[in-house]
């Protein structure tokens, strides 16, 4: 290729050839261009554009997720609640011990978010209800983002020694839970009999 000059057939520098691989002499200089390759603005721009879009769905995915997963979660903790509560009255019969009268969880509040809910017992009294300190075991709350929605019955008492729920109506307790703010709900209902189902 020595001695090789570019016609107007040929405008483009190729990398085999000698003389642009010479240091010295420019390709310019023989009256073509080295091939240029990238992307153009536009084409940048676009790429851009999708990214952000993505990036957007995929945020607002995982926060919705985010919340459903908590209400998923104060689900299985309110219900955990209860089967506790369940378990302190059994434990009270089998034991002999006659120190409280029922076992049971008391809602302090619907529509209100991270709402509290005590585990407790109702001491010799016997109301049937909470409505002293000495008789809190255990206070849990809810996450900031999750409320009570509805609740049939506010203390719900387990008393033995036949197992049963205190003043619970033929068809049950129902505990509704929601994310504060959007649609949906998880339900516990509690039947007479002392048997606890979330759905």
């Amino acid at each position: 290729m020595k001695g090789f000059t570019p016609t107007p057939e040929s405008p483009i520098c190729k990398d085999g050839d000698e003389w642009s691989k010479n240091e010295k002499r420019k390709p310019e200089s023989h009256g073509c261009k080295p091939v240029v390759w990238g992307f153009t603005l536009i084409e940048t721009m676009v790429v851009i554009a999708i990214t952000a879009i993505l990036a957007a769905l995929t945020i607002a995915y995982n926060r919705s997720s985010e919340k459903q997963i908590a209400l998923f979660k104060d689900q299985a903790v309110v219900a955990g609640a209860l089967d506790r509560a369940k378990a302190f009255a059994l434990e009270r019969f089998k034991s002999g011990t006659e120190t409280a009268c029922a076992f049971g969880v008391h809602i302090d509040a619907t529509g209100v978010a991270g709402a509290p809910f005590t585990i407790f017992q109702d001491l010799p009294a016997c109301n049937n209800t909470y409505d002293e300190p000495g008789e809190k075991l255990e206070t849990l709350t809810l996450d900031p983002r999750i409320e009570f929605r509805e609740v049939t019955k506010q203390s719900i008492l387990f008393r033995t020694p036949y197992l049963e729920v205190v003043d619970a109506p033929p068809e049950g307790i129902q505990i509704t839970l929601g994310i504060q703010g959007e649609s949906g709900a998880k339900t516990i209902s509690v039947g007479p009999g002392g048997d606890i189902n979330i759905r």
